[in-house]
Parts: structure tokens; sequence; C-alpha cells
């Protein structure tokens, strides 16, 4: 069953085919490393940059319609930002890398060109 549902993305790009695979490339491109920078962060406990990172990921998690991903993302960084149920940021974050890991084929896939 995929994950990633690029309706959002193809209204917001008003169907323009370039812009659709401009922003997946860029999400390709971007994501893994902030997904290392929130681990790097949580084994520093720098919650406050976890929470950063997090912040600045959940756009994009919501624009590739990753399902599960924006509620996720969103518990992560109200989590590292209060700095509150810290014990289940480790899980939290296996989580979204497991579903980033499921989405990031199917972004593959739906580049044209």
């Amino acid at each position: 069953m995929p994950v990633a549902d690029l309706t959002f993305l193809n209204s917001f790009a008003g169907g323009d085919r370039e812009k659709v695979n401009k922003y997946i490339n860029l999400f390709l491109q971007h994501a893994p490393a902030m997904v290392s920078s929130m681990e790097k962060h949580l084994g520093d406990a720098d919650y406050p940059s976890l929470k950063t990172t997090a912040h600045a990921l959940k756009p994009q998690i919501t624009y590739m319609g990753i399902k599960g991903g924006e509620e996720l993302i969103k518990r992560i960084e109200n989590n590292a930002g209060e700095q509150k149920n810290t014990e289940s940021l480790p899980g939290q974050l296996d989580e979204l890398k497991k579903l980033l890991d499921q989405a990031y084929p199917e972004l593959k896939s739906a580049i044209t060109g």
C-alpha cells in the first residue's frame, strides 16, 4: 500500500510535471540528511535543534502526502520542543525513518521526464 499521495503536490504545482519533479527531487535530496541531523541531535540530547529540524521537515512531508508522517513529525517536534516524553523520541524517529524509507522509492518512481 503506497504511503505517498501526491494529490496535494500536484494541486500545489498546478499540474506542472516539471515543478512536481523538482519538489520531489528536492525532498529526496534533503530529507535523508535532515533525518540524519535529527538522529544526531537526539543522540546529543540537543532537543531544541531536534525540534527545529523536525519543524523544517514537516511541510515537506505534508507536500509529499506521506500518510502518517505529518502526525509523527508533529509529535517529534512537540516532544523535543517541550522536552517531554523524550524517552519515546528514539522509537518515533525510527518509525519516521521506516515510513520515509517506504516513501523514497515511491517518490522516485513518480518522477517523470
